[in-house]
């Protein structure tokens, strides 16, 4: 081992000596000595440090699988999986056994959206009924997430079940097609009142018409009818007025005088004889003696006293 002089008392010192044993000097050291202690010096405060750390920090216990699952998917409330997590929560309590539950996997399930808080959701579970067998029921369910974060079913209805809970709400897209059917259905109503209206229409014009038609017949008839019972009355007053003509005629032939006719002014006298009847339109008139002989005479080959006795006789007939 190498030495050298203390600076301060003279004494041999081992020249790796940082400081001297008999005063307590310190020594300067080589370079290549000052790095090593500074890197020592370092390491000791860090695991110094380190180990001070160590005692206070909080080690978090390990999650298992299925709690980090269920943490991921409540950290996505808007996504389907929340959905799924939370219907199951929420529909196992509904059955006769909840710890016999096993619901169908997440791609078994469907979704249908009904307003942005609320969906429909449909599918399977199996679980233990009453007698403990295990059996398969399917679902629907209305799950609700409201805004403090608290989830409800508004509807349930297993097929095993007669009556559901809750009430049945229909998604957007069916409230459409209803109120398109409805639209359609009152579409087709309005043209089958149309149409209806229209049949009416026309059975009433067609009515009308033949109304029309019939009144005018009807009036036509009653005219024919008042002109017909005229025509009667007057031919019967015609008939009146030539039968009383006739009967007058008749009278004033009855009444008349006896006469003494000369044959177409000849000295012959034709026995007294009176007028019996009188053919205006052949100009005669036929005479009847006392005995009951009659005689046509001409008006025209009488003489005068026998054509001025006819004349006057035509006359006065009515």
């Amino acid at each position: 081992m190498s030495l050298r002089a203390c600076r301060e008392c003279g004494k041999e010192i081992s020249t790796k000596a940082i400081a001297c044993p008999q005063c307590g000097a310190t020594q300067s050291v080589s370079r290549k000595i000052q790095v090593i202690l500074a890197i020592l010096s370092g390491i000791g405060i860090s695991a110094i440090l380190i180990g001070v750390l160590s005692r206070h920090q909080v080690v978090e216990p390990q999650k298992t699988p299925e709690q980090t699952v269920i943490d991921e998917l409540l950290a996505h409330p808007d996504g389907e999986l929340a959905w799924f997590v939370m219907s199951k929560r929420l529909i196992v309590r509904a059955l006769v056994s909840p710890k016999s539950a096993e619901f169908a996997p997440p791609l078994e399930w469907s979704y249908e959206r009904i307003d942005d808080r609320t969906k429909r959701i449909e599918s399977w579970v199996d679980s233990q009924n009453a007698l403990g067998v295990m059996l398969r029921d399917s679902f629907k369910a209305i799950i609700t997430h409201h805004e403090d974060e608290t989830w409800t079913v508004d509807y349930l209805k297993f097929d095993s079940w007669s009556k559901p809970i809750g009430k049945w709400r229909q998604t957007p897209a069916e409230l459409a097609e209803v109120a398109r059917d409805n639209e359609l259905r009152e579409r087709d109503e309005r043209y089958w009142r149309a149409n209806e209206q229209k049949k009416i229409d026309d059975r009433d014009r067609a009515a009308a018409a033949a109304k029309e038609v019939a009144e005018r017949k009807a009036q036509a008839a009653a005219a024919a009818d008042r002109q017909r019972r005229e025509q009667d009355f007057n031919n019967r007053q015609q008939l009146s007025s030539e039968e009383e003509k006739r009967r007058k005629r008749q009278a004033a032939f009855e009444r008349a005088d006896y006469h003494s006719w000369i044959a177409l002014g000849g000295r012959k006298k034709v026995s007294e004889a009176r007028i019996t009847n009188y053919d205006s339109e052949h100009g005669t008139i036929t005479v009847t003696t006392r005995d009951g002989r009659q005689k046509r005479l001409k008006l025209s080959d009488l003489g005068n006293a026998d054509r001025e006795y006819a004349d006057e006789f035509v006359r006065k007939l009515p």
